[in-house]
């Protein structure tokens, strides 16, 4: 699905991170769509945050998600997210406040959705500073700490 929506994005970089039996499939796919001058395999990676701190959107187009560690590693430090409306995303990203919901499985969503991401520089950075905030907030360890033992205090009076 990424591929096929990065063909219509122009002027900008793809790095894909990750490796898998999908590869080699999606380097073939790469080179049909003829947008192998703009994606770029990385296979895998012992250290994510450099290429998080180089990004400027993070892409997630999953047919299926939980609670992804990599989504809120990137709202974390700010990259705003384009992301499939699927497991947690809803629940994080407040579409076109911090980030950008798409239907799983819509190219021309994505497409979309990418364009206005890169194109529009003030937005993205907004919205990448809206997700830090919202990451920070909810996650923060003294306030999950916090939640918790309130939690086991509840349960423990019952």
């Amino acid at each position: 699905m990424l591929l096929r929506a990065w063909r219509d994005v122009a002027g900008a970089r793809l790095v894909i991170l990750g490796d898998g039996p999908e590869r080699a499939r999606l380097e073939a796919l790469a080179g049909e769509l003829d947008i192998v001058d703009s994606v770029e395999f990385r296979g895998m990676v012992t250290d994510v945050s450099e290429y998080v701190r180089s990004a400027d959107v993070f892409v997630l187009p999953s047919a299926s998600e939980g609670l992804s560690v990599s989504l809120l590693e990137a709202m974390a430090s700010g990259i705003a997210p384009v992301c499939s409306a699927v497991g947690s995303a809803p629940e994080l990203i407040e579409d076109g406040n911090n980030g950008l919901l798409v239907p799983p499985g819509d190219v021309p969503a994505l497409t979309t959705a990418l364009r206005h991401t890169i194109e529009n520089t003030t937005w993205r950075l907004t919205a990448g500073a809206a997700a830090h905030t919202l990451v920070t907030e909810r996650f923060d360890l003294d306030r999950v700490a916090r939640h918790l033992a309130d939690l086991y205090q509840d349960i423990l009076q019952r």
